[in-house]
């Protein structure tokens, strides 16, 4: 859990009461809403040592077809912690999505505001049993999103009312993470290949949003991949709360496992 570590080992920020992160590179500057987050940052951050879906107590809500979403014991592949395996049914098309439920928190992410910008930073770290005939999302969608891909391909919905910005990986090219972002169902993929996802390997995603710069730089493993994203693009989601959300959907074949280990996501809030 590389990038968690590095964020909790930070010093105090002497002038707003918050602690920040000291090192250089993704998480640099980013506050952590221990001390006081209401005049500060907020966040929702998910280590996964309990989880629960199915009503409007849980902090999850699973969107599906013949799959489930579980946690399991994270000894065997982080040795701490916990991890949510999120399992296709094994027929083709199933797919599963976690978000967090709307009645609990609403969609509180706005990357864009009518008087200024807020930086945020966004992340989670993933490991999958298979990328063969599978397609994944992982970002910042609007709640109204109850499947964000379709059919075998993995491309975005065209018929759910979708906005986001997010990394993505279709069925045709597995092993390419593609970078892009969604208003009005319609998508702006604006790097295609951005970084490279691996079987059986645990990787790190984020993103963070540069207000001074109005851009979204993605990172994998705490590496920058280049590929701003602007937010003057015509399909940039400007107008919607957004809210953490990874998806899985198998092409065919037996049933693949989506395991997520941490979600974090934090913005600061207006001065």
């Amino acid at each position: 859990m590389t990038d968690f570590r590095i964020v909790k080992h930070c010093a105090m920020g002497r002038d707003s009461d918050i602690m920040l992160s000291p090192v250089s590179g993704f998480w640099a500057g980013c506050p952590l809403s221990r001390v006081n987050p209401e005049d500060s940052a907020y966040e929702i951050f998910d280590d996964f040592t309990s989880f629960s879906v199915g009503d409007t107590t849980s902090k999850w809500t699973l969107d599906h077809t013949n799959s489930t979403a579980v946690l399991v014991s994270a000894e065997a592949t982080t040795g701490v912690g916990g991890v949510v395996a999120i399992t296709t049914g094994g027929v083709a098309e199933d797919f599963a999505q976690i978000k967090v439920t709307s009645t609990d928190t609403g969609a509180p992410f706005r990357l864009l505001d009518a008087t200024t910008g807020r930086d945020l930073w966004f992340a989670v770290r993933v490991y999958v049993s298979s990328i063969a005939d599978i397609s994944f999302y992982f970002g910042l969608f609007n709640q109204a999103a109850t499947e964000v891909g379709t059919d075998n391909t993995g491309a975005l919905h065209a018929t759910t009312a979708i906005d986001g910005i997010y990394f993505r990986t279709l069925n045709a090219t597995p092993t390419e993470i593609d970078w892009g972002c969604a208003k009005n169902n319609t998508e702006t993929e604006v790097a295609g290949a951005a970084g490279t996802l691996a079987a059986t390997t645990w990787t790190t995603l984020g993103f963070k949003y540069d207000a001074s710069q109005q851009a979204v730089i993605p990172y994998q493993d705490g590496v920058s991949l280049g590929y701003a994203m602007s937010t003057s693009l015509t399909n940039f989601p400007d107008d919607q709360g957004l809210t953490p959300l990874v998806y899985i959907k198998e092409g065919a074949g037996a049933a693949k496992v989506l395991n997520v280990d941490w979600i974090r996501c934090i913005q600061k809030r207006l001065a």
